[in-house]
C-alpha cells in the first residue's frame, strides 16, 4: 500500500498515519523511520485500526509515497496528518477500544504521563461494514473527516477529529453515528506540544568514510548541535576521527568522548556545540582517520536547549563480550532530551528509547536512539546476546521559562490533498488560535499572523 505524503514536508515535524483494514493484519513491511504505535481489532474481531508515527521528519518526505505491506490482501483506507510544533522526541500517547452494536464508536479516556499541557487530542474510529461509520465528531471536537473504500463487496471506513485542550486527561465521548454500528474500533491520541521541551529540530545521517563536509540546512540562534559517530574500524587504532568536528569552523566539545571496546572494533563518539551561531547551509566538518571502516555519522540540531549547560550529563560503556550494555545518566528533567548510540557485533534492542536510525556493516550493528525520562537518574540499557559493543549517551538540558514553539498545526489528507487546519501560536504568554488558511469567497488564502 502506497500512502501519499504532503508535497512539501519541513524538517522537525511529526507525521501520523492510520489505516482501516477489512481483516486483522500483521504489518510485514513498515517504511524506514516509521513506527507502529498501536492497533485495535474491530468489535467481534472483524477489521482492524492500526496507527503509525514518524517521530521527527528529516525534510525529505515531501511528495513521497512510502509503502506498507500487510500479511494478507485486504481493502484499506488511510488518513494521514502532519503536525508542526509537536514534541518530536517522544512518541504520542494512545488508548484504544472496540465494540459491536453496543454504542456509537466511543474513543476511550486517556491520561498521558506528562500531565496537563496544551495538548492536541485526536479521536479515531474505523469499521468494516456496508454502511458509513460515523456522521460527525464527538462533542467539542472539530475538523471531522471520514473516508471510505470498497473492494470485493467489503467496505472499510475511517474517521478522525481534533481538539486543542489544556488538560491532564481527556474522554472524547461518542462519535455521532447511525444506530447499530458494527465492528468498530477507536483510539484516543494525545500529541504533546514542544514549547518547553528540548527537541530535535532537524537531523541527518551519512555513511561515507571520507572527509566530506556535511551541510546542516539551518540553525536558529541558541540551538545546540550534536555530532554522533559510530564505526567498526578495520585497523588496530580503533579511531573514527582524528580531531574534534567543527561547525562553521567552531570546534565541538567531546561528550563523553571516544569510547572503544578494547580488543574489538566497535567505537562511538559524541560531540556537542552549545549555543551555536544561527545560519543557513552551515557546514559540519569531520577529519576521518585512515582506513575503511563501516561508519555511520549523524548530526542533530536541538531546539529549546539550555545555552549555558550542555550536556547536562553523559556516560559510556564498552565491553568485549559477556555483559549487557548499560549507560547511567544523572541530572535529567522531564523536558530534557536523551540521545544515545551503540555499535555492537550483536543485535541490541532498547525497551525505553525510540530508534532514529538502524544500520549495519563490517559485522557491526549501529543504532541511534532518543527519548525522555520521568526519573532524574535513568539508565540507557540494551538487551543482546553476548557480544562486543561500545555505547554512549548524553542529556541535552532544556531551556527554562516556557517555549516559543507552535503546536497543533495539522494537515489532514482527505483522499486527494492535504487540507490545512487551525494552528496555535505562542504569543509570549499564552497559546493563541489562528487559521492557517481562510476562505475569501472564491479560494483558500493564507492568513498572515
Amino acid at each position: 500500500m502506497n500512502v501519499s505524503m504532503p508535497s512539501s514536508v519541513a524538517a522537525g515535524r511529526k507525521l501520523l498515519a492510520w489505516v482501516s483494514t477489512r481483516y486483522t493484519q500483521t504489518w510485514t513491511t513498515i517504511p524506514s523511520g516509521w513506527n507502529q504505535v498501536n492497533l485495535q481489532a474491530g468489535g467481534s474481531g472483524v477489521g482492524q485500526l492500526t496507527l503509525f508515527e514518524k517521530l521527527v521528519t528529516s525534510g525529505t518526505e515531501g511528495g513521497t509515497s512510502p509503502t506498507w505491506v500487510c500479511s494478507s490482501a485486504s481493502p484499506a483506507i488511510w488518513q494521514a496528518i502532519e503536525v508542526d510544533g509537536a514534541d518530536t522526541s517522544m512518541p504520542i500517547e494512545t488508548a484504544k477500544a472496540s465494540g459491536d452494536y453496543t454504542t456509537n464508536p466511543n474513543p476511550p479516556a486517556l491520561t498521558p504521563p506528562f500531565g496537563s499541557e496544551d495538548i492536541l487530542w485526536i479521536e479515531l474510529a474505523s469499521n468494516s461494514a456496508s454502511t458509513n461509520l460515523t456522521t460527525g465528531a464527538s462533542t467539542n471536537y472539530s475538523d471531522y473527516q471520514q473516508n471510505s473504500a470498497s473492494a470485493g463487496g467489503a467496505q472499510v471506513n475511517v474517521a478522525c477529529a481534533f481538539r486543542q485542550l489544556t488538560a491532564a486527561s481527556e474522554d472524547p465521548g461518542l462519535f455521532a453515528a447511525p444506530s447499530n454500528i458494527r465492528y468498530w474500533a477507536t483510539m484516543t491520541i494525545a500529541v504533546r506540544p514542544a514549547g518547553t521541551t528540548a527537541r530535535i529540530r532537524s537531523y541527518g545521517t551519512w555513511t561515507s568514510q571520507t572527509n566530506v563536509a556535511q551541510t546542516i540546512p539551518s540553525i536558529a540562534a541558541g540551538d545546540s548541535v550534536v555530532y554522533i559517530g559510530q564505526t567498526s574500524d578495520d585497523d588496530n587504532v580503533h579511531r573514527e576521527i582524528d580531531a574534534a568536528p567543527t561547525v562553521d569552523g567552531v570546534s565541538m566539545t567531546p561528550a563523553p568522548g571516544r569510547v572503544t571496546a578494547s580488543g574489538q572494533k566497535n567505537q562511538v563518539d559524541i560531540y556537542v556545540l552549545k549555543n551555536a551561531a544561527a545560519g543557513t547551509s552551515v557546514t559540519l566538518q569531520t577529519t576521518y582517520h585512515a582506513g575503511s571502516p563501516a561508519y555511520v555519522g549523524a548530526w542533530f540540531v536541538i531546539a529549546n536547549a539550555d545555552t549555558a549547560t550542555q550536556p547536562a550529563s553523559s556516560g559510556s560503556d564498552a565491553a568485549t563480550s559477556g555483559t549487557a550494555p548499560s549507560v547511567s545518566l544523572s541530572s535529567v528533567a522531564p523536558d530534557d532530551l536523551i540521545l544515545s548510540t551503540i555499535a555492537s557485533s550483536g543485535t541490541p534492542t532498547s525497551s525505553s528509547s525510540s530508534v532514529l536510525y538502524t544500520g549495519s556493516g563490517n559485522g557491526t550493528n549501529f543504532r541511534l536512539l532518543h527519548r525522555r525520562s520521568s526519573t532524574s537518574t535513568p539508565t540507557e540499557a540494551w538487551s543482546q546476546s553476548s557480544s562486543a559493543y561500545a555505547a554512549a549517551a548524553i542529556v541535552i538540558k532544556a531551556a527554562t521559562g516556557g517555549g516559543a514553539g507552535t503546536t497543533g498545526q495539522i494537515k489532514v489528507y482527505d483522499g486527494s490533498a492535504f487540507v490545512a487546519k487551525p494552528v496555535k501560536i505562542w504569543n509570549g504568554s499564552s497559546w493563541e488560535t489562528k487559521p492557517v488558511k481562510r476562505w475569501d469567497g472564491s479560494s483558500w488564502v493564507t492568513t498572515p499572523y
